[in-house]
């Protein structure tokens, strides 16, 4: 369980380095879209302590899907073109964090049932 919350925290660093890269390139304060109510509380998955390895495999694959609507829906309420594109690209990259956690939950918890 330990060696799958290390991939899960190596997946989710690439974001850092995503956003860094972007802030290295020039990013702009104007850039930021305004957006008046993207409903964050339909993105959120609360924290659950002490889950099965199960159970951390399915919140990991949920959060994944939630923050992939979440770039997609800030993409396309984006007035800028640069911050759209960035906003795009970290949903793919969530995308495949789900894929990810999708192929680890079918070779590990559906291969021991």
């Amino acid at each position: 369980m330990m060696e799958a919350i290390r991939g899960i925290e190596l997946v989710e660093r690439q974001h850092i380095n995503t956003l860094e890269q972007f802030r290295k390139a020039g990013f702009k304060s104007q850039a930021i879209p305004s957006v008046d109510n993207i409903q964050l509380g339909e993105y959120y998955v609360p924290a659950v302590e002490n889950q099965n390895y199960r159970n951390m495999f399915m919140t990991a694959i949920q959060r994944e899907e939630l923050s992939h609507k979440l770039y997609k829906t800030l993409a396309e309420t984006s007035c800028d073109p640069e911050v759209a594109n960035l906003f795009e690209k970290l949903a793919s990259e969530e995308a495949q964090h789900k894929s990810y956690f999708e192929s680890l939950y079918d070779s590990e918890v559906l291969r021991e049932n």
